[in-house]
């Protein structure tokens, strides 16, 4: 998780979703201090259940239907992420981190903008279609790219964005990526 050191060193609070059963326990034995949920993000803006495949940290949503269930998949209950929020009484939020393997834009878009203050985000993207796209969808919510680096030997891109009126009071190339 990218928000355990933030956890660890510098007293972030948060609620950290996780809709993989395995890592979810695992996220359990390591005594968060943060709110934690064993479901995943809706795609839409209402609950609904999915079929997710189980595989380790690059589990993801396989469908939408359900039927014969492979033993590598589980149904898990999504939620939209405002109705996390309103659960935990909290609209303004500080850093968002996103990374779904490959339905980030279909859930940043069930974001009521107007209802919830992010300020930071950070945004994966496993395409060059996709960061396309969703820096476009971000630009369009007043959002500014602020850096852009790859990982996984360049397959995957996480796109970190500030609100245009949140200043970053540090240079992104004195960022210590960990």
């Amino acid at each position: 998780s990218n928000t355990l050191k933030f956890e660890k060193d510098f007293g972030w609070r948060g609620l950290l979703i996780e809709a993989d059963p395995v890592n979810y326990e695992s996220l359990l034995e390591k005594n968060r201090k943060s709110w934690s949920v064993n479901r995943c993000l809706s795609l839409k803006t209402r609950p609904t259940k999915v079929m997710f495949k189980l595989d380790f940290s690059v589990g993801r949503v396989v469908n939408e239907t359900r039927g014969d269930t492979p033993y590598w998949q589980r149904e898990v209950e999504c939620l939209p992420l405002y109705s996390l929020m309103l659960a935990l009484n909290v609209s303004t939020i500080d850093y968002f981190s996103l990374d779904v393997e490959g339905d980030e834009l279909p859930i940043l878009k069930t974001i009521p903008w107007d209802k919830l203050n992010i300020k930071t985000l950070s945004v994966e993207s496993l395409s060059k279609t996709k960061t396309k796209q969703i820096l476009k969808y971000m630009n369009d919510r007043g959002y500014k790219l602020y850096i852009e680096f790859s990982h996984y030997m360049g397959h995957d891109h996480d796109l970190i964005f500030h609100r245009n009126d949140v200043i970053p009071k540090i240079r992104a190339s004195s960022i210590k990526w960990f």
